[in-house]
């Protein structure tokens, strides 16, 4: 149940979602433990940072005076989004660990946004950092119709390759045909040459349930626009430009990218 799919319709953004990940820190004293969290400046020279023991992974780079990522930067693995430090002990005991929220694996992306303030009479800062990530398709990513038709990529195919109607459409799907029998999903049938059918006379259509749409109607139709009436077209290969030797079924049908 793989599909085929158009690579430059993905590069003109088919399909491409964006996902959102939060990451929080905030300021704390525990007076018991004689223990103190705060944020800090890793990019100035002073006693704290001469003091703290930084992590050789990290990058500090991006973060601004209040040890917080400045919005609209993108970030990559192991870049520090919020610079923290934790002090521990007293007097000649006293310890200064680096303990920085920084982007997780595959997490990179744009800061999108950054929020802080007091959370308490102390005036101890809270700090949530969103990182935005902008994912494209890519082999094995799942999709479906609205009819419970899924499929995984199994080829992206460049727009050139692909077969292509005597106007020149080119498909962005497509799907093997023994999913629609085996399954029985007419619907699908029905939405794509009902959607034909609307693009031609720019109106909107409504086959749902109990609404007394017959195919018989909208095939009748189609023909009196000068398609097949049932939504086969002659095709053409992109590879050599021959006409291929049996009709293609084509027409827009609604699909969704399906997050695992």
């Amino acid at each position: 149940d793989s599909v085929m799919i158009n690579k430059s319709a993905l590069e003109r953004g088919l399909f491409r979602s964006a996902y959102f990940k939060t990451y929080d820190s905030h300021e704390m004293t525990d007076a018991k433990t004689d223990m103190v969290e705060f944020f800090y400046d890793p990019n100035v020279d002073d006693d704290i940072n001469s003091e703290v023991k930084k992590n050789s992974l990290y990058n500090y780079q991006n973060t601004d005076e209040r040890g917080m990522a400045k919005e609209g930067t993108y970030v990559y693995d192991n870049d520090v989004l919020i610079t923290k430090y934790v002090k521990t002990g007293s007097g000649a005991n006293t310890k200064y660990v680096d303990n920085s929220e920084v982007v997780k694996q595959d997490g990179w992306g744009v800061v999108d946004k950054v929020f802080s303030d007091s959370y308490n009479s102390n005036g101890e800062q809270i700090c949530k950092v969103r990182i935005c990530t902008t994912r494209e398709p890519t082999l094995g990513d799942k999709f479906a119709s609205r009819h419970g038709q899924k499929g995984v990529i199994g080829m992206i195919i460049r727009e050139e390759d692909m077969p292509f109607t005597k106007e020149g459409i080119r498909p962005d799907i497509i799907i093997n045909p023994h999913a629609i029998p085996s399954r029985m999903t007419i619907g699908q049938l029905l939405e794509s040459i009902l959607g034909k059918l609307c693009c031609v006379d720019g109106k909107l259509g409504d086959a749902t349930a109990f609404t007394g749409v017959s195919a018989e109607a909208i095939a009748k139709q189609l023909g009196s626009r000068g398609f097949e009436r049932y939504g086969n077209e002659l095709m053409y290969s992109g590879r050599t430009g021959g006409q291929l030797r049996y009709n293609i079924f084509i027409g827009p049908t609604y699909y969704q990218r399906l997050k695992l």
